[in-house]
């Protein structure tokens, strides 16, 4: 994650912003980084769930 905002930010610091190329680029960088943060995030979810679900399971037994 943190990564990511770091590689954004020096993107964003050298490209040249008055293109329309270049905010463009930019806007589709900011995208991809939302959404490979989003599939950290539900994975990190899943795996949670599927822990506490074997955790339930074997306390029953």
């Amino acid at each position: 994650f943190t990564v990511g905002k770091h590689l954004i930010s020096f993107y964003i610091g050298s490209n040249n912003m008055a293109s329309t190329y270049g905010a463009a680029g930019a806007l589709i960088i900011v995208l991809v980084w939302v959404f490979y943060s989003a599939q950290i995030f539900l994975l990190g979810a899943e795996f949670a769930k599927a822990h506490g679900d074997q955790r339930r399971a074997s306390m029953k037994l």
